[in-house]
């Protein structure tokens, strides 16, 4: 299904599917059969986990033994203490489902990371717990949170990309001295909200939003040993497909070539986005000869 080897690795499990949640906003049972589907598609390898809200794990699991299918990764979302009262429960049915991680809001301004550290929970594998906060480069109240989550290899950071409204969109000199910041740390980073598309474009509202590859080769860069905020920052805002060359020996943008083993490397920090639609990324993806039919 990809056509140049930096492709399997920049787009492998790269997406976390979410078809629950807005725009889509399907019910949560025919996201769980869509999710179903879609790991026996053709580019299955691009999935990665179901986005699943505390509230309806039972769901899940009641539909999970239908199907007789067992084994199936799931992320679950919501409060820490909506989490934490499923711990249990998540123990008594991890043969079926699989925990590999949460998301969770949280207010680096006033939340305390052991609260969090309850729902750590290695016998069930939920060890991957991604904070979804504020950003604000200017508070040293942020830059400490960074500092107080990179010693815990639990924890990882959530990144809001887009949302219904423009100002919602972070603007690429944010993300960029923010990717910067987090590879300084060797925090894990995921990613939600407005990555529907491959390359940064304006949308039918004339709202710019961010492409996946643009978000992903920008933090892959910044893993990579890359501190040029200028260079990420153009990579970021480029809305030129043509500019992002896929070989077999790396990814190319302008004069600057990320190795294969580098963006491999990377991938293990710059982990995967949550997306409500799998099918039109892989469009975008096989329109640029990325990947085949």
């Amino acid at each position: 299904m990809f056509i140049q080897r930096s492709s399997s690795y920049f787009f492998n499990q790269i997406i976390d599917y979410a078809g629950f949640f807005p725009p889509s906003q399907l019910p949560i049972e025919e996201a769980f059969y869509n999710f179903l589907d879609y790991q026996y598609e053709a580019h299955n390898r691009m999935l990665s986990r179901f986005i699943c809200p505390a509230q309806h794990l039972q769901t899940i699991y009641d539909l999970s033994i239908q199907k007789d299918t067992s084994n199936i990764p799931i992320i679950i979302v919501g409060s820490v203490k909506d989490i934490e009262n499923q711990i249990h429960w998540m123990t008594m049915h991890k043969d079926t489902l699989s925990f590999s991680a949460a998301e969770t809001k949280f207010d680096y301004r006033k939340d305390g990371l052991t609260s969090v550290e309850k729902i750590i929970n290695n016998d069930i594998n939920l060890n991957k717990i991604f904070l979804e906060s504020d950003i604000d480069l200017k508070d040293f109240r942020f830059i400490s949170f960074l500092d107080n989550i990179s010693k815990n290899t639990s924890f990882g950071l959530k990144i809001r990309c887009g949302g219904a409204i423009a100002k919602s969109v972070p603007h690429v000199n944010l993300l960029s001295k923010l990717f910067i910041l987090c590879a300084e740390r060797a925090i894990p980073l995921k990613f939600t909200a407005g990555l529907h598309r491959a390359v940064r474009h304006i949308n039918n509202y004339n709202n710019i939003e961010h492409g996946f590859i643009n978000v992903f080769l920008g933090g892959i860069a910044a893993y990579s040993g890359i501190k040029d905020e200028i260079f990420i920052s153009s990579i970021i805002e480029c809305q030129n497909k043509n500019k992002f060359v896929f070989s077999d020996s790396g990814i190319s943008f302008e004069n600057i070539q990320i190795k294969v083993a580098d963006i491999k490397k990377a991938r293990e920090k710059v982990t995967s986005f949550g997306s409500c639609n799998f099918i039109k990324p892989i469009e975008d993806l096989t329109n640029m000869e990325l990947i085949v039919k």
